[in-house]
């Protein structure tokens, strides 16, 4: 099983508003705050055998790559190198996951309900989409019909959520969130 997390927002902390001239600047990307919680689960998920993958937006500056590679490097070096993927800024996400190889029962986390909503049109259901919440912040209006997760909860509890999603999929050849339970399990 494949566990592909989104960086910016989901295992660190994204700061919206910022001005072009900071984002481009060197370290950046690799003084972004974790989210502990998330960071822990995604080792929890590596150490239960899951592949833990990463898969980031880059925006076209020398930096942004080398201070990411440095960020995953201090804070997740369970995730390899060679599972360490990147699309541009702006671009298609599913068309990186394609290349990764996905199959029932893969999870991708990410924080922008954007990507979501292109990688489940686009993969047809090939991979199970979750959305990482920040309570407060990025999902005020909930227009993410699909599974959340919450980056304050327990690491423990995170990993074992996507181990059941992953495992429904597998199982039932669908996705866990066309269940009627999933009201009371993921979203209560």
């Amino acid at each position: 099983m494949k566990v592909i997390f989104d960086i910016d927002g989901t295992l660190n902390v994204w700061e919206t508003g910022m001005p072009l001239e900071e984002v481009q600047a060197p370290g950046y990307f690799r003084r972004r705050t974790p989210h502990p919680n998330m960071v822990q689960a995604a080792r929890l998920l590596a150490k239960a055998g899951a592949e833990v993958y990463t898969l980031s937006a880059v925006f076209p500056f020398p930096y942004s790559i080398p201070d990411k590679e440095a960020w995953l490097d201090i804070h997740l070096p369970c995730v390899y190198p060679e599972r360490r993927k990147y699309s541009v800024f702006g671009g298609i996400k599913s068309d990186v996951l394609k290349e990764i190889g996905i199959r029932k029962g893969d999870i991708y986390i990410d924080d922008y309900n954007g990507n979501l909503h292109e990688i489940r049109a686009s993969l047809n259901g090939g991979v199970e989409c979750i959305k990482c919440v920040c309570r407060g912040t990025n999902d005020k209006r909930r227009s993410w019909d699909g599974m959340r997760i919450y980056v304050d909860d327990a690491p423990k509890d995170i990993a074992e959520q996507i181990l059941e999603c992953a495992a429904y999929q597998i199982e039932n050849g669908s996705s866990y969130l066309k269940e009627e339970r999933k009201v009371a399990v993921w979203q209560a």
